[in-house]
């Protein structure tokens, strides 16, 4: 049992290694062709192009999400090996901190029983290479954790409480829905004991939000003295009106007035199957921590408080009433920032019952056996099950690395004009913008602006038969 709870430095590198091994194996031999989302697509644009800050698209005010891509384009400079390698920087460091977290406060074996969670999941897998807001949100939430363990240690450390401001802030800067986690954090002992802690928090959110403001002022070409906060919820921006005209109900068009009013209780079946139920597991499991007083754990109430609160926030993130309207589309990225948070109660509850059990070697075999059979599914998907474009099996992309890719698209560019046809099959829908993004990974344009484009077929002219055609997939070029 010491082995199993051992804590030390020393057993942490046993995770730690299976972790590095799995993701740089994904490096080397497992990257995707297409990682990149459209509205990450159109940031790395907006970095290229050296563009002010258009007020009236939200996702350029999320500075936390490019400003990675910003640095990286003034020390590197854009393309495709430079951008799925900061992908992947970010990914494994927070990923390296979460493990950290459940191995320091629970041991080896929940740390393991956490990183097996953490490496079956495909919403996860999905972003190590993708730049996108959840990639990038995932290390400010990891910092935050680590900084309220820190502040719990160090109450009148103000030094502490700015460090924490700063995590949260970083947070919002990626993404502003990242503040759900935030709004309980009065439910922690710390705060109530401690109210002047909320003051700290608040004042220096508040100086940062000031200069936040003046940044955006300067930088945009829309002039919202009031910064960022209400410049997304004025009409004047597009963004109240993106989601009014039905953005994220549109699978729910044939709902009736009645029937929409139930819309917030589907945000969390949204997800993917075992992903809901991780979500409501936790869910509970937290209310069960949240004022149960004779758990000393303290990471499991920071935990629960989180977990409660982006649980309640994002399910009743609602812009509109009449007609109602979520504030978000029912869509499984926008919740996978909730995991790893997810992953760390279930392994508390996990080692309570261990701990609580009278014969803890066979409630550990029982355990054993529900897990195997639990991740069986998930591990399938992940390894060998095509799904729609954002979710294609590891196998789909075996044999690739970032420098693999980037050749592909190199020898794409330069062989293009030996063909009358490049014909786009494939189950991502934006593949097809290959021809406006590729100077994006390698600095070079595909010379086909003459060429006509017909029912997913780019032609060198309209009448010519596809004899000498190449073919563009979800997974890559076949030549």
């Amino acid at each position: 049992m010491n082995l199993i709870n051992n804590k030390s430095l020393y057993s942490f590198i046993f995770p730690l290694l299976i972790l590095l091994a799995y993701y740089f194996f994904h490096l080397l031999m497992l990257v995707p062709f297409w990682p990149f989302d459209p509205d990450t697509l159109s940031k790395i644009r907006f970095i290229e192009n050296q563009s002010l800050i258009n007020m009236n698209n939200h996702h350029l005010m999320r500075w936390g999400s490019y400003l990675p891509i910003k640095i990286i384009s003034i020390i590197w400079g854009i393309d495709f090996i430079s951008l799925t390698l900061t992908s992947f920087f970010f990914f494994v460091l927070s990923s390296t901190v979460f493990l950290y977290i459940a191995h320091r406060f629970f041991g080896l074996l929940y740390s393991l029983i956490f990183l097996t969670f953490w490496l079956t999941s495909k919403s996860l897998s999905l972003e190590i290479f993708s730049l996108s807001v959840v990639n990038q949100s995932l290390l400010p939430l990891a910092t935050i954790l680590l900084a309220l363990i820190h502040l719990k240690n160090n109450q009148k450390s103000t030094f502490s409480i700015f460090l924490l401001s700063l995590a949260i802030f970083w947070a919002y800067g990626v993404k502003e829905t990242n503040l759900f986690f935030f709004p309980l954090l009065f439910l922690l002992k710390i705060f109530k004991e401690n109210p002047l802690i909320i003051f700290k928090i608040l004042l220096f959110g508040l100086i940062l939000y000031f200069l936040e403001t003046i940044v955006l002022y300067f930088f945009s070409d829309q002039y919202f003295i009031f910064g960022r906060i209400i410049a997304l919820i004025t009409s004047e921006t597009g963004h109240i009106n993106e989601m009014l005209i039905g953005y994220g109900s549109e699978h729910f068009s044939s709902l009736s007035k009645f029937e929409s009013y139930f819309l917030p209780s589907y945000r969390w079946y949204s997800a993917r199957d075992w992903d809901t139920t991780i979500f409501y597991l936790s869910f509970i499991i937290s209310i069960f921590y949240l004022f149960n007083s004779s758990i000393k754990n303290q990471i499991i109430h920071i935990n629960s408080v989180l977990i409660i609160s982006f649980f309640t926030f994002t399910t009743f993130f609602i812009v509109s009433f009449s007609p109602l309207v979520m504030g978000q589309p029912l869509a499984t990225r926008f919740l996978t920032v909730l995991l790893p948070f997810s992953f760390i109660i279930i392994i508390s509850f996990l080692q309570h019952i261990i701990n609580s059990s009278s014969n803890k070697h066979i409630t550990i075999i029982l355990l054993c056996v529900v897990l195997i059979t639990f991740f069986s599914r998930p591990m399938y998907s992940l390894v060998r099950l095509n799904e729609n474009w954002g979710y294609l099996s590891l196998i789909s992309h075996y044999g690739y690395s970032s420098w693999d890719r980037n050749q592909d698209y190199k020898k794409l560019a330069e062989k293009i004009n030996s063909y009358d046809c490049m014909i786009i099959n494939s189950s991502n829908p934006f593949v097809k913008n290959i021809a406006e993004v590729s100077d994006l990974f390698i600095n070079k344009k595909l010379d086909i602006s003459n060429w006509q484009f017909d029912n997913f077929i780019f032609k060198k002219n309209r009448d010519i038969k596809c004899i000498n055609s190449i073919t563009i997939k979800e997974n890559g070029i076949l030549f």
